[in-house]
């Protein structure tokens, strides 16, 4: 999950404020670090109509992974043995089966309630129905095709569009999102990791993997919480972070695997601006936080 909106994020353009905001005309340089409204920047190459692009093209691949994902279910149950499945049927205790799917449904109704926060705090509410909608078809997308989150990605920014938000806006409200969600999946594995030091009886080897791991969490979730209130330390890491990141896809990639930079900076503007988002509204949000966490 913590690289699923990241990777998503990189199909979304030039950044959350992309439609808001003038951009210079050249992306930032290899080796420099882009100061000030570098971060605004908009690919040379693309078209006028980018977004529009980008919207169809996305749920165009969303569309065709959806149609093999559940063409590769139907073979199975087409090959698999009627009976047994049958006999397994039979053997479900449906009141006991229940209760996950309730659980699952408050599940899909807390990231509802979530993004329909965030949306609000954008000023692009769609009321929580319609979000509810939006989230169950491209979730449920994402657990059927793995995709990274593209593809879930991809039919939310289009039922986002259709609903009238943004390009901008609608890449806001999904990215915030999903930071906020690691965020609380840092915190949460710390806790794990903690509990598992001081209640269980472990051996050596693992007692002290898991202590490198609560350090190795704890240090993360301070430098994220750092990098969240310090916007200037914030991009100097990030632009470091994009150069380094590139100098070692072009030693251990093919050359036609290797992302090009110019994505590279599209996700790291977008986590610099779905930070700057959070930390400017973030009375606003701590009811998103607040439902993602009882998600959890």
């Amino acid at each position: 999950m913590l690289f699923r909106s990241f990777g998503a994020a990189s199909w979304a353009g030039s950044g959350l404020h992309a439609q808001q905001t003038p951009a210079p005309s050249a992306s930032p340089s290899a080796g420099a670090e882009p100061a000030g409204d570098a971060w605004n920047f908009a690919d040379e190459d693309a078209a006028p109509t980018w977004g529009q692009t980008v919207r169809t093209q996305a749920f165009d691949l969303g569309i065709t992974a959806a149609f093999f994902a559940l063409a590769a279910l139907g073979l199975m149950f087409f090959y698999s043995d009627g009976k047994a499945l049958l006999e397994v049927l039979r053997n479900v205790s449906w009141p006991r089966l229940l209760v996950p799917v309730a659980l699952t449904l408050l599940s899909y109704l807390l990231m509802a309630l979530s993004y329909e926060g965030i949306a609000r705090s954008a000023g692009t509410a769609i009321g929580l129905w319609p979000m509810l909608r939006i989230t169950f078809v491209s979730n449920t997308v994402n657990y059927l095709v793995a995709t990274g989150g593209l593809s879930g990605f991809a039919f939310r920014m289009y039922f986002f569009t259709q609903h009238g938000i943004p390009m901008g806006n609608a890449v806001t409200i999904s990215f915030v999102q999903g930071l906020l969600t690691n965020l609380t999946l840092l915190f949460f594995l710390a806790m794990g990791f903690y509990f598992l030091l001081v209640h269980a009886s472990l051996g050596t080897a693992a007692l002290v993997t898991a202590a490198t791991m609560l350090g190795a969490f704890v240090l993360l979730t301070v430098l994220c919480l750092v990098l969240l209130v310090r916007p200037l330390a914030r991009r100097r890491f990030l632009a470091r972070a994009v150069l380094v990141g590139h100098r070692i896809a072009r030693r251990v990639l093919p050359s036609h695997r290797l992302p090009r930079r110019i994505h590279l900076w599209r996700v790291a503007h977008n986590v610099n601006s779905g930070l700057d988002f959070m930390l400017s509204r973030w009375q606003s949000m701590l009811g998103p936080a607040g439902w993602i966490i009882l998600d959890w």
